[in-house]
């Protein structure tokens, strides 16, 4: 009986035991390492651009957020831009970023706060580092330029690959599970296009998430074009389906884009920079006009008024003029 209920305790660890326990050979862990190092050179390539990206964004609460997103970014001189139509603004500097609020009101104000350790909230829309898109979730708060500091980058450090398996058309698929000091273990599966740089293809993970992606090379860069991404049942169903349209890749993108004033050209009123909390004392930033366009109306149709007084004025001159002369030419007959 006793042999009875040990065998039973083992077998039930057996079966807990995941099946991706199995530490790969040497041989394939060194192609699993070389794969996803792979596509690190590959993102890695993309230092500085300018795209768009449309779609939609589903949020966990359900809402569903229309993106129209551009995005500039130099990350080799810590620049990058950020714009979802009305809903967000912001710029990072290699001293400061700056948070937009209140975008088309008269209270447009901006949050600031140290480039090193940015303060971005998650209202409305989130920052999207394009190297690092095939992990971009809609929840929490994502401060710009993070990429450096993912998990996927420091994947050979931290990750652990406990799979490895050559498909066809070049397909590769690596899987992963989350370093020991996780408490939960978590497991991934990359799809890798070796014949497209390694760019990654879609990621399956254990919790249920999704993420579908496709790429294009241009200026000899890869860049993804299309981003789809599902939650799954398991967490609510949210995600974002987007495409990416880009207008330079590796190119120097103008210095304009990354100035504060330019960035706010286009709203009618002021904005006041605070350092803190919107609301809070700061100062006035400079704006290219803070006329409104009624009074800008006003102040021309005063001018065409004063215009027509001083031909009226100059006409009544002519006349007086030329009466004046008529009557010294009869003087002068007389």
């Amino acid at each position: 009986m006793k042999r009875l209920s040990l065998l039973v305790i083992i077998s039930c660890v057996l079966l807990a035991t995941p099946l991706f326990s199995a530490e790969l050979s040497p041989e394939l862990r060194e192609k699993a390492d070389h794969a996803l190092q792979s596509l690190d050179d590959t993102i890695m390539r993309i230092n500085s651009g300018i795209c768009r990206i449309t779609g939609k964004t589903i949020r966990p609460n359900g809402d569903v957020i229309d993106d129209d997103i551009m995005i500039a970014f130099d990350y080799g001189a810590n620049l990058y831009r950020f714009e979802n139509g009305d809903l967000k603004r912001t710029l990072l500097t290699p001293e400061y970023f700056y948070e937009v609020w209140n975008l088309n009101t008269d209270h447009v104000s901006v949050k600031k706060s140290l480039a090193s350790a940015p303060k971005a909230t998650s209202m409305h829309c989130h920052h999207i580092d394009v190297r690092d898109i095939f992990r971009f979730v809609p929840v929490g708060a994502i401060k710009p330029n993070a990429y450096q500091e993912s998990e996927f980058h420091l994947q050979n450090k931290e990750i652990i690959k406990v799979g490895y398996e050559e498909l066809a058309n070049g397909l590769i698929k690596v899987t992963t599970a989350s370093p020991p000091t996780v408490s939960d273990t978590e497991h991934r599966e990359y799809f890798l296009d070796k014949n497209n740089g390694y760019t990654v293809r879609q990621i399956e993970r254990s919790v249920g998430y999704t993420y579908e992606l496709s790429w294009k090379k241009i200026n000899q860069t890869w860049v993804p074009v299309s981003y789809v991404f599902k939650s799954g049942p398991k967490y609510g169903n949210f995600g974002v389906e987007w495409k990416i349209d880009w207008e330079q890749v590796n190119e120097k993108v103008d210095e304009t884009f990354f100035d504060l004033e330019e960035m706010l050209a286009d709203q009618e009123y002021d904005a006041n920079i605070y350092s803190g909390k919107p609301g809070s004392p700061g100062d006035v930033i400079g704006k290219v006009s803070n006329e409104s366009p009624l009074s800008e109306t006003a102040s021309s149709s005063e001018n065409v008024s004063y215009f027509r007084y001083f031909l009226v004025a100059v006409g009544v001159i002519l006349i007086l003029l030329a009466f004046g002369k008529k009557i010294y030419d009869r003087k002068r007959r007389a």
